[in-house]
């Protein structure tokens, strides 16, 4: 091999060493340059390929997260990353692509009774048990601060005790296995049903547009599974109560 020809195959190694070798840093400023996507990366190790750190937003705290990105993929020029999200009992794990300048997610997981009661502990409720994440797969436009093109997956509740405040006196019940089914048929609108084995029609319904716009239809059978006898003669499948609020 001659001597500008070894030149060149050292420069080659040194540039792929190089690259190799990045810090998952990159991926925090990455992040801070990036206004639409709304997370925050922090104590990261490893390197851009493999790499772990812990994830925040407004409205979780701290989790942790590791990756690691295919260089197969990149190869193929269908770019991926392989993720883990997991805090206290709650543990959610993925791939997104890159495709048409759109993120393709498919995720599953579990997220547990710790984590829910952080949620809903502002609600003054509380749950036991955890939420299980079957097969979500969803497509979003990074470049918007809330764009979901294609959504669809079930969370499953498994049953159990909830306690909530009712007229200023807790009350607990126990919980039949909830399925939420979520889905859009129009770009930037998030759709719920949620179901149970228990009936044969969705208990209730909603839906969260782009602008922030939450609905919520509430079946009078769902009413009465938490102890509150709605007063009428309609059928448990009728629509009691419906809810329209802004929450961002």
């Amino acid at each position: 091999m001659s001597t500008r020809k070894s030149i060149v195959f050292i420069c080659f190694l040194l540039v792929i060493l190089t690259i190799w070798r990045m810090p998952a840093s990159l991926v925090t400023r990455f992040l801070e340059s990036s206004p639409h996507i709304p997370i925050t990366l922090l104590n990261t190790s490893g390197t851009l390929w493999d790499g772990s750190g812990r994830v925040s937003n407004n409205a979780i705290r701290e989790v942790n997260i590791s990756w690691s990105i295919p260089i197969f993929d990149i190869l193929l020029l269908s770019p991926s990353v392989i993720w883990k999200l997991d805090v206290n009992d709650s543990v959610l794990q993925g791939k997104s692509s890159i495709s048409d300048k759109k993120i393709n997610t498919d995720l599953s997981g579990t997220i547990g009774s710790v984590f829910l009661n952080r949620i809903f502990s502002e609600y003054d409720v509380r749950l036991d048990g955890s939420l299980r994440v079957e097969g979500l797969s969803m497509t979003t436009d990074p470049s918007k601060s809330f764009s979901i093109n294609q959504l669809d997956g079930l969370v499953i509740w498994a049953g159990g005790e909830v306690t909530y405040m009712l007229a200023k006196s807790p009350v607990t019940i126990m919980s039949p296995v909830f399925e939420l089914e979520l889905f859009n048929k129009k770009p930037s609108i998030i759709e719920a049903r949620l179901n149970s084995p228990s009936y044969s029609f969705p208990l209730l319904l909603a839906s969260l547009t782009e602008k922030g716009n939450l609905n919520v239809k509430v079946t009078k059978a769902f009413t009465e599974i938490f102890g509150n006898k709605w007063p009428g003669q309609e059928s448990e499948e009728n629509i009691v109560l419906e809810l329209e609020e802004y929450i961002f």
